[in-house]
């Protein structure tokens, strides 16, 4: 099944994944769609379902290199991958569900890990990203994860911006867990084991400590962040 176009909106515009599980393979062609800009020499690349209607490889058919690996669940998916072609991804395993999904990652990133992205979910990874250990994000309820550039992780960090489950007061019956989008700003340094949970803002320059716990909107650059929850220990710092 030949794949549309999709409707350019940044230059790392990649291809927009429309698969049936009664899809055995399809092909796509991969350029820079970016208005004003000459187009890159396109990619030829196959959708491979090697263990199963819903587990699919994107190959490029040249070279033989996995681009993307992604899990589709659904009877129809209309989910947008925007990948920059100087971005090391084979190890990501994206997980598709329920449809209007968004994943953008920029140029020069070096990331792994397992991206899960539900029901009008978005992740937005800016340029220079890199990961030192597996990364897990997982965006549901149509929120919103957005990654700014030149960040670095450690191992084993995870965002939830939301709770994937509802509570609700007793008494009112009103949701007391509402899913918040979650935004790291650009050259923002992440240790080992740190949760990002809904609402959390962190601002440019900063360090978040190991299995430090960040529930919370900050506002100041430049800062060490780090405890359970998370707090400012010390301002006026920068990382290299």
């Amino acid at each position: 099944m030949p794949l549309p176009w999709a409707e350019p909106t940044s230059s790392s515009i990649r291809s927009l994944v429309q698969l049936r599980p009664s899809d055995n393979s399809c092909t796509m062609e991969v350029g820079d769609l970016t208005p004003g800009r000459r187009t890159r020499p396109l990619v030829r690349a196959t959708f491979e379902m090697p263990h199963g209607v819903n587990r699919v490889r994107v190959v490029c058919e040249e070279t033989g290199t996995i681009l993307l690996k992604m899990r589709i669940n659904g009877q129809t998916n209309t989910d947008l991958c925007e990948i920059h072609e100087s971005s090391h991804h084979d190890k990501i395993l994206v997980t598709f569900r329920k449809g209007n999904n968004r994943i953008s990652i920029g140029e020069n990133c070096t990331i792994y890990g397992s991206f899960n992205i539900a029901a009008g979910g978005t992740l937005l990874i800016g340029s220079g990203v890199t990961c030192t250990g597996p990364l897990s994000i997982y965006v549901f309820e149509g929120t919103t994860v957005t990654i700014g550039d030149n960040c670095l992780f450690s191992n084993n960090v995870i965002f939830r911006p939301s709770d994937a489950h509802r509570i609700f007061d007793q008494e009112t019956k009103v949701r007391i867990n509402n899913p918040a989008n979650i935004t790291l700003g650009n050259h923002v340094w992440v240790g080992e084991h740190v949760s990002i949970l809904k609402g959390s803002i962190i601002p440019d320059g900063c360090v978040i400590g190991t299995r430090s716990l960040v529930t919370k909107r900050f506002s100041e650059p430049n800062c060490i962040i780090a405890g359970n929850p998370a707090k400012i220990i010390r301002r006026g710092i920068y990382w290299n």
